[in-house]
């Protein structure tokens, strides 16, 4: 049901498109989307070759056992040995002892090498399909708060962070409705936002910045500067190659290899899972705590409540060559069975890029008209 002057949008809209897909390798350094450092919002949409552009890490020179890329010492040793080896002996002897030298280096580039890859070790883990449901949410009346698209609901669930076409600016409208607060006009800076945890300041990505990388200019409500925030310490997610990577510490898993190509990934804001996308299979959550990796389906635009427990998602179709239809998914990270259902909004409206608060009940999302909305939910 749509409240007032809501104007519902037909079939075959084209919505605005996201950042262009790259090549996508290691992120280096690149924080969990809890961190000011990246994505903790709405992420590219995996139908579409819209992945965000990663500049890979330069590649080390030969077999350095991951310091700075010079030859092990080691292998030097071996190498003089060999050629103390081979004088002592002379000629006679010189093909034993190079088939000798060549076994110790053998030896040697196969320590370095395990040395090497067991920085980021396969994470021992189980796969569990996520149980589609009758829907388990009640639905509210639908209302229009602002022109806009992408928003992002503050911790508390009272303030709604969005943004225009092409990702243009950042505002701020209650979550109530009301007059609109321009934070910037800057463009890009509508590319997933990070709101820190008491929802005072949000942080936003500055022109010419990459969109995988860290959003780094925070500001409060007012637009005014603020001090630089993290969400999370010593613990980070990052895309290498096709894989996802976890990070804590100085330590490395390999959580998501093999089978397809997977990215965006982000910690939910309580550090329990991992979610991430693969651009074939959809919607991926890694649970911390024992490795369970849970597969949600086709899906794009996920987010989590600021209490970790519910994951929001859209599912789109299109006929080739537009989006035709798009609806929304709710699901219960709590839950033994990760009960999934859709969430029964609108008729004939195409809706993408949900936003959820636990706190408040409340779910934002924007239509591919271009509206932001806002609907109280009641789950059973």
């Amino acid at each position: 049901v749509v409240a007032g002057s809501t104007t519902d949008c037909p079939l075959g809209m084209l919505v605005a498109e996201e950042p262009d897909a790259g090549t996508v390798d290691d992120a280096g350094t690149r924080p969990d989307a809890g961190q000011v450092a990246v994505d903790a919002g709405t992420t590219p949409d995996a139908g579409t070759p819209d992945e965000p552009r990663v500049t890979p890490e330069a590649p080390g020179a030969g077999c350095g056992c991951g310091t700075t890329g010079s030859e092990p010492a080691g292998l030097l040793l071996l190498s003089f040995a060999g050629a103390a080896l081979m004088r002592r002996r002379g000629r006679a002897a010189s093909s034993a002892s190079v088939a000798a030298l060549g076994l110790c280096l053998m030896v040697g580039l196969t320590a370095c090498t395990e040395q090497e890859q067991g920085s980021a070790q396969q994470a021992p883990s189980s796969m569990v399909q996520a149980l589609e449901t009758q829907p388990f949410v009640m639905v509210g009346e639908a209302r229009e708060l602002a022109a806009g698209m992408a928003p992002v609901l503050s911790p508390q669930g009272d303030v709604v962070a969005f943004t225009r076409t092409g990702f243009e600016g950042l505002y701020l409208v209650a979550a109530e409705g009301g007059a609109v607060t321009t934070l910037t006009e800057e463009p890009g800076a509508g590319y997933a936002p990070v709101w820190d945890r008491d929802g005072a300041r949000i942080a936003y990505r500055h022109p010419g910045q990459p969109f995988v990388e860290s959003p780094v200019f925070s500001v409060d409500r007012y637009g005014k500067s603020a001090r630089p925030f993290a969400l999370h310490q010593g613990v980070w997610v990052l895309q290498r190659a096709n894989a996802i990577v976890l990070r804590e510490g100085k330590s490395e898993r390999i959580i998501a290899e093999g089978g397809d190509r997977y990215f965006a990934p982000f910690l939910t804001r309580d550090g329990q899972f991992v979610i991430y996308r693969g651009l074939e299979s959809g919607v991926w959550a890694y649970r911390r705590q024992d490795g369970l990796r849970v597969h949600f389906g086709e899906g794009s635009h996920p987010s989590v409540s600021e209490d970790g427990r519910y994951l929001v998602f859209t599912r789109t179709a299109d006929d080739g060559e537009q989006m035709t239809a798009g609806d929304l998914f709710i699901a219960d990270l709590a839950d033994p069975s990760f009960r999934t259902a859709a969430i029964p909004l609108e008729g004939h409206v195409i809706e993408l890029y949900p936003s959820f608060s636990s706190r408040s009940g409340l779910l934002v999302y924007s239509t591919a008209c271009g509206s932001v909305r806002a609907v109280k939910l009641e789950i059973r």
